[in-house]
């Protein structure tokens, strides 16, 4: 019965750890590409890499709206295709790539929380398992120490019933008639 019960409550336990672990995963896959994607952003993983971040990012929606947006503003101030419109724009371009990364970075940082937390949870996993193996272990050990003790009980009774009679009956008679 209570074998029975340590595996049930054992795997009641992994599951539910494990079902935490699966609500986390998208968060750590999330993570581990937002943290790529920085890596590809900053030169890490070489200049094709950082080209090709550089180049999703300029032609990305989000940059042809801030582009709209800048143009319209300069169009209205009447210096379209100035100076001042072209750093204009370069200034909104390089606070939005700065924001991306920090958004890159806000991710990756979230997904190393995840992947932190989904370690706890199979350590968590490791650690019933590891208690449930002791459990086991102990309780095979005491099934044994019973056993042996009870054969000890049948052999201290023998010899209690040898005494017993070896006090009654003198040895030399017993022996020598």
């Amino acid at each position: 019965q209570a074998g029975r019960e340590l595996e049930r409550g054992l795997a009641e336990g992994v599951a539910a750890y494990e079902a935490g672990r699966e609500r986390l995963t998208p968060f750590a896959t999330g993570g581990t590409q937002a943290f790529n994607a920085l890596l590809a952003a900053t030169g890490v993983l070489g200049p094709e890499a950082q080209r090709g971040f550089v180049e999703n990012f300029q032609f990305s929606p989000n940059v042809d709206l801030l582009q709209q947006g800048v143009a319209r503003a300069m169009a209205a101030r009447g210096l379209t295709d100035s100076g001042a419109a072209r750093l204009a724009a370069g200034r909104v371009l390089l606070e939005d790539y700065n924001n991306q990364l920090n958004r890159l970075l806000n991710i990756g940082q979230m997904g190393q929380q995840a992947a932190t937390t989904q370690g706890g949870f199979d350590a968590g996993i490791g650690d019933m398992r590891f208690g449930a193996g002791q459990l086991r272990a102990n309780q095979a050990i005491d099934r044994g120490s019973a056993i042996a003790q009870t054969r000890n009980i049948g052999l201290n009774n023998l010899l209690n019933i040898a005494g017993t009679v070896a006090r009654f009956v003198r040895p030399s008679t017993f022996l020598f008639g």
